[in-house]
């Protein structure tokens, strides 16, 4: 039944997921969770407001819990480290490493809008299955 909410109520339609004063500076961010998935907001350096996964592509590690600020996401398990828009910015020990290419990894992005003044919102894609 929980399966059936998300794809057909969830993944659809806006939820809320906190306060937008929650990101109202500059980098920062507000870690949360929508019917099982991890979600990260940020406000980035240049103002806008993002949402994604907040799941490390490397390892499938917590990226972050709560509100907080900082210039970059960093994963607490190898250290891969993410821009508050969500491009991969650092992954220590890939250098070299053959037909890979940091500029091709980022978070999944879910769609993001800040509504009557005081809630972030996202909707997150459906999944295939």
């Amino acid at each position: 039944m929980l399966d059936a909410e998300r794809r057909r109520i969830f993944a659809r339609t806006w939820q809320a997921v906190g306060r937008t004063e929650s990101v109202a500076e500059l980098a920062s961010y507000l870690g949360c969770e929508i019917a099982g998935e991890p979600v990260l907001v940020t406000r980035a350096e240049d103002g806008e407001l993002h949402a994604f996964s907040n799941v490390c592509r490397h390892r499938g590690a917590l990226l972050e819990q709560g509100e907080g600020r900082g210039p970059v996401i960093r994963c607490p398990y190898h250290a891969w480290t993410y821009s508050l828009d969500g491009r991969l910015y650092s992954a220590p020990e890939f250098d070299g490493v053959a037909e890979w290419d940091r500029g091709d990894v980022c978070l999944p992005r879910f769609q993001t809008a800040a509504w009557v003044r005081s809630f972030s919102s996202t909707r997150m894609p459906a999944r295939s299955r």
